[in-house]
């Protein structure tokens, strides 16, 4: 039995590119799928939990803060990038049995390209459906025209099998950028609250629908949650005291319980 639960929202876009590459030293299973649209490009490692590896304009560095070939921290392989995971973070300890680190099926496991919709306007990928929980995450990935990337979650069932109630669950979408000077979040009368990394690690909640920004290099990255009511950004900094290849900001957006999620990133000068 199959029972999707959860649907991402927005329209698609045509997909000018995707394609293969060959294995490349040091990634894991050698391959990407590759996405381009107008001067902008977006890579998908399929292999590392679906992620979204590489996100840039032409001839700019990648937005994005990626290791494909990383030391357990923690007991934690962090590949970086932009992924989906299942909240909240107390429901892990029921999914996988420990609290730490996320359960593999969702953030380290390969994905299968499951498909695309309406043609060859998106990317859907899906995760191995957990023998304990009967969950599997599917990411529909999108290059839109204007270059922005939109990445649709949900979280479908597959058996009867469910060690925790489907309800208590929420998606939660984690990108990983370069260590910025700070993040801003816009509030809903347009006032931006600037927040700034310390030297200590440090998480900033409940920062409501705020769409949030941070200038990486040379480029603006923009990023906000679309058609999800009640849906809530946090913002977290490894801090200025971590080892400069370990110094990164994780863009958050998580939904309500129950509901899909939709984040949309957009590059800017």
């Amino acid at each position: 039995m199959k029972n999707t639960f959860m649907t991402g929202t927005g329209g698609v876009a045509p997909l000018l590119a995707v394609a293969a590459i060959a294995a490349m030293a040091g990634f894991a299973d050698g391959q990407r799928l590759v996405l381009e649209n107008n001067g902008f490009r977006a890579e998908i490692a399929p292999g590392l939990g679906g992620r979204v590896s590489f996100y840039a304009a032409a001839g700019e560095s990648n937005a994005l803060w990626f290791a494909e070939a990383d030391a357990p921290v923690e007991g934690w392989l962090n590949h970086g990038g932009e992924k989906t995971w299942i909240g909240p973070q107390s429901s892990w300890k029921r999914l996988s049995g420990k609290g730490w680190p996320p359960p593999p099926f969702f953030d380290q496991a390969r994905y299968e390209v499951a498909g695309s919709r309406r043609g060859q306007s998106a990317v859907v990928l899906a995760s191995p459906a957990d023998a304990e929980s009967g969950l599997r995450v599917v990411r529909e990935i999108e290059l839109l025209p204007d270059g922005s990337l939109q990445v649709a979650s949900r979280l479908e069932t597959c058996g009867d099998s469910q060690s925790v109630p489907v309800g208590e669950l929420l998606l939660w979408s984690v990108a990983q950028i370069v260590l910025p000077d700070e993040v801003r979040a816009v509030d809903g009368a347009g006032s931006a609250a600037r927040l700034v990394p310390e030297g200590e690690k440090r998480l900033y909640g409940g920062l409501g629908p705020a769409p949030l920004s941070a200038r990486v290099g040379t480029m603006r990255i923009v990023a906000e949650a679309v058609g999800a009511e009640g849906a809530s950004a946090a913002v977290y900094f490894t801090g200025t005291n971590a080892p400069p290849d370990r110094r990164y900001a994780e863009l958050e957006f998580s939904a309500p319980a129950g509901k899909g999620l939709t984040v949309r990133y957009r590059l800017e000068k």
